[in-house]
């Protein structure tokens, strides 16, 4: 088992088959007790459900006390995302962050203040430290998975007529990329296609965010409903001479003029620099 990285992206490569990684992944989010969600064994993926960052005082029984009662205003969830590997006998397994923020939205004399949850940006450290756990249940020492750097990969997306094109990445790493910035926005992957390089999305609501928030923190109004909106996508990657065409479609496999797949594909742009 290896860590590998591309740019900011990183993810594990278990020498094992798919149905056992699975297993393995499902059992140690178990064992830390994190309510699952999403609980699809049959697909390879998990989402925690929503929980608060505890505040870190120490170790002795008074700071402990003090810190359970202390709010950070700060909730966490995990996608987990296991795929067959490229090499045959292998499995990947991704990691994506999910944040969310107590903001105050009405603080003056008259009026008691109130607060709601918005959206916040992927703690890439989170991620790091939910990784550095998973290989720990597979065998790796802490002191291994502080050393494993992985191999760092550059590349851009420009926005074309029709979508995106992602430059300088061949299909693994289009395929990579893409398929993390998803599991980091509002949008939930339903099924994926390798073969044909497609990913089929379901645009939802953010859990525990209220009707305000946004998605990707901030590119997307859960509140415009007057805005012309579709609830599923088909995002399609194919090989473009040296680089990767990213479209996006319509439930139909045809082109969408949604506000909300605009803002979509504006997200996947910032994502995939």
């Amino acid at each position: 088992m290896r860590l590998e990285r591309d740019g900011i992206h990183r993810w594990l490569v278990v020498q094992d088959a798919t149905d056992r990684v699975v297993d393995h992944v499902r059992s140690h989010l178990v064992s830390r007790n994190l309510t699952l969600a999403v609980d699809d064994p049959k697909s390879g993926t998990f989402e925690t459900e929503w929980k608060e960052r505890k505040v870190k005082f120490g170790t002795n029984i008074l700071t402990k006390a003090i810190a359970s009662m202390q709010s950070t205003g700060l909730r966490d969830k995990f996608r987990i995302r296991i795929e067959p590997g490229r090499v045959a006998g292998t499995s990947e397994v991704y990691v994506s962050h999910l944040g969310l923020e107590e903001v105050v939205v009405n603080d003056n004399l008259r009026d008691p203040v109130s607060t709601t949850w918005q959206p916040r940006a992927t703690d890439l450290q989170a991620e790091a430290e939910m990784l550095s756990a998973l290989m720990k249940t597979f065998g790796k020492s802490e002191q291994e998975t502080k050393d494993q750097a992985g191999i760092i990969a550059t590349g851009s997306a420009i926005k074309v007529k029709d979508g995106l094109l992602l430059q300088k990445l061949d299909m693994d790493q289009a395929w990579r990329r893409v398929g993390q910035a998803l599991d980091r926005s509002g949008f939930l992957i339903e099924d994926r296609d390798r073969e044909r390089g497609t990913y089929y999305i379901y645009d939802r609501s953010t859990a525990g965010a209220e009707k305000k928030n946004t998605y990707f923190g901030g590119w997307l109004s859960i509140g415009e409903r007057a805005e012309a909106r579709e609830d599923r996508f088909q995002v399609v990657l194919k090989a473009a001479d040296a680089d990767i065409s990213l479209k996006l479609l319509n439930v139909k496999g045809e082109r969408t003029e949604a506000k909300n797949g605009e803002r979509l594909l504006e997200y996947l742009q910032q994502q995939l620099q």
